[in-house]
């Protein structure tokens, strides 16, 4: 038995470098709205100094390993499957971060 193919490895380092980020935000958002959660504008201003602030790298060297060795490591690993189309994954966009974890209303 070989294990676990590269590619499938570097997609798997891709989603747990984004659940890190996530699971960050999570603890970080509690503690914050518990110290700030009856106003609004203060939380927010936090929040976007926070999310801001917030370390992408990991995610980032995750995904571009995968758009760089995706192709050769999967015909390596299937030499005899079908031939598949590859588009590399877009990096990682701060945007999204705001998007899981929203401003609170009321600003």
């Amino acid at each position: 038995m070989i294990g676990v193919p590269a590619f499938v490895r570097r997609a798997k380092a891709v989603e747990n470098a984004i659940a890190r980020v996530k699971a960050d935000l999570e603890k970080e958002r509690k503690r914050l709205l518990e110290a700030h959660g009856v106003n609004p504008e203060r939380f927010n201003t936090r929040w976007l100094k926070l999310v801001g602030s917030i370390s992408l790298e990991e995610v980032h060297a995750a995904q571009e390993a995968y758009n760089r060795y995706y192709a050769i490591e999967r015909e390596m690993a299937l030499p005899d499957a079908p031939r598949m189309p590859f588009t590399p994954q877009d990096l990682f966009d701060r945007s999204e971060l705001l998007r899981w974890f929203p401003l609170l209303g009321g600003a």
